[in-house]
């Protein structure tokens, strides 16, 4: 798993989380917003760009982690089912570097 981001100031991130419509707090605990993820459907890595109140997000597929794919792009309407965290692969480590 990495983890791409640190929260800086947790108690205003759980308000965050709590000021969230309930099934939008389900799916941010399952899938938090720090860490990297692997798109099933399609192989992609991508980093969640926000949270729907129809329970799918909406992911970034940053160029950088998928060279082999078009210039990056957004993509709503994702099931986060289909999300699996996964490491930043050799190639990426120049973008992020990983907190505890």
């Amino acid at each position: 798993m990495a983890k791409i981001a640190g929260i800086l100031d947790l108690d205003s991130y759980e308000g965050w989380v709590a000021s969230r419509p309930p099934i939008v707090q389900e799916v941010i605990k399952k899938y938090p917003p720090n860490l990297l993820y692997r798109l099933t459907t399609t192989d992609q890595i991508v980093t969640i760009y926000s949270y729907s109140e129809d329970g799918t997000v909406t992911v970034d597929v940053d160029h950088d982690l998928n060279p082999d794919k078009p210039a990056g792009v957004t993509v709503f309407g994702i099931d986060p089912d289909d999300l699996v965290e996964c490491d930043i692969p050799d190639y990426a480590k120049h973008i992020f570097h990983t907190v505890q």
